[in-house]
């Protein structure tokens, strides 16, 4: 199928980005459907991923950005439940992997969300948009990157702009869409200036309170507006 050689031709891309050789398993998810004359292509931007409270490669922000995907390891859980810290940080998996966890709902709701909209989607709503999270080291488990010291977070705040730049050049996005208000704080806005053509806009987390109120500014019913105006076409 071309679409999925086209795919595959974006995936290579983003592996030459010199954080994702250290961590080949955080790069963007990239639906199949992606590149679709049915949508405008659209890459929705989270704020972290987080790994299990036992690890600690993520602490020190210096040293996670030395490290590699080969320094993680398995780390006592919840329960006596060992955790491969991988799969806490692996992108495609998170994105197409069954949802059960409590954390996988940020995803669940994209997904019924986008499906809401006039899109004539293929197999999962999900599967027509790319996704990624705008910091690239993970946050504490239960807390967020806010909760990390404020030298370490300018540090993080850099590095995110830094990748998100290339990531925005390679995968060309026409509309972006941050589903964390932080995260969109965060971003340097001479990208966007820079980017005339790309719509950028943000709704609140997916997970918090005012995503479900449906007279909430910034919650669900405003990211079905985004997506029927700039999305769907």
């Amino acid at each position: 199928m071309e679409t999925n050689s086209n795919i595959q031709k974006l995936k290579q891309q983003l592996s030459e980005i010199d954080f994702y050789k250290q961590f080949p398993m955080m790069i963007p998810f990239i639906g199949d459907y992606y590149i679709s004359t049915n949508h405008r292509r659209m890459l929705l931007v989270g704020e972290s991923f987080y790994l299990p409270k036992s690890s600690t490669i993520h602490l020190d922000a210096k040293a996670w950005y030395q490290a590699s995907e080969n320094q993680l390891k398995t780390v006592d859980g919840e329960k006596g439940k060992k955790e491969d810290e991988k799969e806490w940080i692996n992108c495609d998996g998170l994105l197409k992997c069954d949802w059960n966890s409590k954390g996988h709902k940020i995803y669940q709701e994209l997904n019924t969300w986008i499906g809401k909209t006039r899109l004539l989607f293929k197999s999962r709503p999900i599967d027509e948009i790319a996704f990624t999270n705008f910091f690239v080291r993970p946050a504490i488990k239960g807390k967020s990157i806010k909760d990390y010291k404020k030298v370490d977070k300018e540090i993080d705040k850099e590095k995110a702009n830094e990748i998100f730049k290339c990531v925005l050049n390679v995968l060309q996005p026409n509309v972006v869409i941050f589903v964390s208000k932080f995260a969109y704080e965060c971003v340097d806005k001479t990208i966007v200036k820079n980017n005339k053509d790309m719509v950028v806009d943000y709704v609140v987390h997916p997970c918090s309170t005012c995503w479900h109120c449906n007279n909430a500014a910034r919650g669900k019913i405003d990211f079905l507006i985004l997506l029927e105006k700039h999305f769907v076409i």
